[in-house]
């Protein structure tokens, strides 16, 4: 898990130190922002495992060579975690615990509708590389069983749309809405093969920094 966070994260530095570089004090103010968001992910089979949607928060950096279009590239985090009592008969009650995550490493290309000043609409495709990870712990009393879950990381495309407030010359906040097209599959605790469709929408509010 460690090892998948760290290389997705030297990799959108990697993307990111171009524009980063052009955005240095010595050039005055460019098109490249850095923000970050918070967000909700309705994903479609997370309830199979007695789970509940995905939060999560990410990193953003954006790059806006003109005024109607820009590219987008973001880093985030979804986790979701659920407990529960199973009782098993002539063994007892035993406590079974469920984790999932999903880090996206995403891409998009926007398009910009300016409102006027201060207000803007935007929106566009993209695709991501979807990291996931999980977990199944069965315990009771001392005894522990911990079940890495194994799953595929995936390739998936996204739709973007979303609106801008300027709040000063360089900071702004957002809301957007996100749908993915994305799927996974493992090998459970009892060896069976389970195929889970984490497509859906969500929702994301975040701050925007311009340069």
């Amino acid at each position: 898990m460690k090892r998948k966070t760290i290389l997705a994260t030297i990799l959108i530095l990697a993307l990111l130190a171009p524009a980063w570089a052009e955005a240095s004090p010595e050039r005055g103010p460019t098109s490249f922002s850095l923000g970050f968001h918070l967000g909700y992910w309705d994903a479609k089979d997370v309830d199979k495992y007695d789970l509940n949607n995905l939060f999560g928060f990410g990193m953003i950096g954006q790059y806006r060579p003109h005024i109607y279009w820009g590219v987008d590239l973001r880093l985030g985090g979804y986790v979701t975690e659920t407990t529960r009592d199973v009782f098993m008969l002539e063994q007892g009650w035993y406590e079974h615990k469920s984790t999932l995550v999903i880090l996206p490493l995403e891409c998009g290309l926007l398009g910009f509708l300016p409102l006027g000043d201060t207000v803007e609409l935007y929106g566009g495709p993209g695709a991501g590389f979807y990291l996931f990870d999980g977990e199944y712990v069965i315990k009771q009393g001392p005894q522990k069983t911990t079940y890495d879950l194994s799953m595929d990381d995936k390739f998936a495309p996204f739709v973007r749309v979303g609106g801008r407030v300027k709040l000063t010359y360089n900071l702004a906040l957002f809301a957007e809405g996100q749908y993915t097209w994305v799927k996974s599959k493992f090998i459970d605790f009892e060896g069976d093969t389970i195929r889970l469709d984490f497509s859906g929408p969500s929702v994301l509010f975040g701050m925007l920094f311009s340069f």
